[in-house]
């Protein structure tokens, strides 16, 4: 088979892992931090550093593509997995590096059913199934010597992009400032808010209108000329 070892890094994650449901309760924050304690398993803090684990597939020429696991940032909340935990997923991804060196890596879609198959008839973790299918993906793109987004269209049998993807940013809770920096670098989609408590959203909505027709109105100000974002 192409796959002839599995790497396993520990690394950091881009954001942070926020406890939702503390942050819906109303606790304040403090710079950059949200003050109060957690409410959902798994949170030391309202507010922490997001971890990752990525995995390494060592193909048969010494080629290493990789793929990311974490999660998503309000673990916990909403039917959500629990928050990331890079010990257990790691002890959980050594279980699974036999199935990474049995399939034909060529082919992604029956490399994936192989590889995420449940483990004592429970799903694996979703940042498990994201980041080994990511690495999935790479090998099978490197394999064919194609792009992944080729290998996707080719394995899900749709047609090749023919334009541009829109992208779409988000702003944290800096959100004027960053909306400025969107509107600089013409991002095409405009803004993920971060808006996660009521107080953000204001009664009736009002606070949430009032950012909305704000980022309008900027738009217009500082924009380039022909800049008309979603």
């Amino acid at each position: 088979m192409q796959i002839k070892d599995v790497l396993l890094a520990p690394g950091n994650g881009a954001f942070f892992y926020d406890d939702q449901d503390a942050i819906r309760a109303g606790v304040p924050h403090d710079g950059f931090i949200y003050v109060g304690q957690p409410v959902t398993i798994g949170f030391k803090a309202i507010r922490v550093p997001a971890s990752s684990l990525s995995v390494g597939l060592v193909l048969t020429d010494d080629t290493v593509v990789w793929g990311d696991m974490m999660s998503v940032q309000y673990s916990g909340a909403g039917g959500r997995d629990p928050l990331f935990d890079v010990d257990q997923v790691s002890d959980l991804t050594s279980q699974i590096s036999t199935r990474l060196l049995d399939v034909n890596a060529f082919r992604y879609l029956d490399a994936c059913a192989k590889v995420l198959q449940p483990l004592t008839h429970k799903r694996l973790p979703l940042a498990v199934e994201y980041g080994v299918s990511q690495a999935l993906l790479r090998a099978a793109a490197y394999l064919h010597r194609k792009t992944m987004a080729e290998i996707v269209c080719a394995e899900f049998g749709l047609p090749l992009p023919t334009r541009r993807i829109p992208i779409y940013c988000q702003s944290g809770d800096a959100r004027e400032i960053n909306v400025d920096k969107m509107i600089l670098k013409a991002v095409d989609v405009l803004p993920h808010g971060l808006i996660n408590s009521r107080a953000k959203f204001g009664a009736g909505g009002q606070t949430f209108m009032e950012f909305v027709r704000w980022v309008a109105r900027r738009t217009r100000e500082i924009g380039r000329p022909g800049y008309n974002p979603v």
